[in-house]
């Protein structure tokens, strides 16, 4: 009965999404923040806005991952822009942008992205990944 209910749920799923896109977000365990502001842009567009305190970043510390946007998104090219705002009250860090370009090809996808510290080795602020043709 279990087998059959998850059956019928990834197929409901595949129906109502058929182009369906995730983002999920997650950051190294070394990132110092106690409250975070996490802005997500598609193509010149806010597309979600969330506020991350202490306990959800301790979460994403150790592993654990926030979805920040899904929705049906068509194949093609398309650019998205994450801003992060460390809302700490030591903090001393300007907000951090970055624009990732995607090319859909595939109809169900997951963008992974990561805040990472720069080093001399990776000086980007955000480590981008995507699965496509996930089920």
């Amino acid at each position: 009965v279990l087998q059959l209910d998850r059956e019928l749920s990834r197929m409901e799923q595949k129906l109502r999404f058929p182009k369906r896109s995730m983002v999920l977000f997650g950051m190294s365990p070394s990132i110092q923040a106690q409250a975070i502001d996490l802005k997500l842009s598609l193509n010149g567009r806010v597309i979600a806005e969330h506020r991350l305190d202490q306990a959800a970043l301790n979460s994403l510390r150790q592993g654990g991952q926030f979805p920040v946007w899904e929705n049906n998104l068509n194949l093609g090219q398309h650019q998205f822009v994450i801003d992060v705002i460390d809302r700490s009250p030591q903090n001393t860090r300007p907000a951090i942008q970055q624009r990732i370009n995607v090319r859909k090809r595939q109809a169900r996808q997951v963008i992974g992205v990561q805040w990472v510290e720069p080093n001399r080795v990776n000086p980007a602020q955000f480590r981008w990944v995507e699965w496509p043709d996930y089920d």
